[in-house]
């Protein structure tokens, strides 16, 4: 999820983009949170703070760690949204 873009400079040749990444992991019924959990720590240890990712000279930081949200339990699954900041800067 895009956040803002800004400038740190008075040239306006920095851009600062933020914003923030969120998946849900989503197990079978009857599982507890025990099985989403465990999803959730192997998550966050492939998404450690400033871990940098790039992509074709485009690099984005994992600004803070890994977080989990509200669960949610119905008839057909157990759902666990996490989420992190992320960071990337151009000049």
């Amino acid at each position: 999820l895009p956040g803002t873009t800004a400038s740190n400079t008075l040239g306006g040749d920095h851009k600062l983009y933020t914003g923030l990444f969120q998946v849900t992991i989503v197990t079978p019924p009857g599982k507890g949170p025990g099985a989403a959990e465990t999803l959730l720590d192997e998550l966050s240890s492939l998404y450690p703070i400033n871990h940098a990712l790039t992509r074709d000279g485009f690099t984005v930081l994992v600004m803070t760690p890994l977080e989990p949200g509200p669960e949610q339990q119905d008839d057909t699954a157990f759902s666990l949204p996490c989420r992190f900041e992320y960071r990337a800067d151009t000049f």
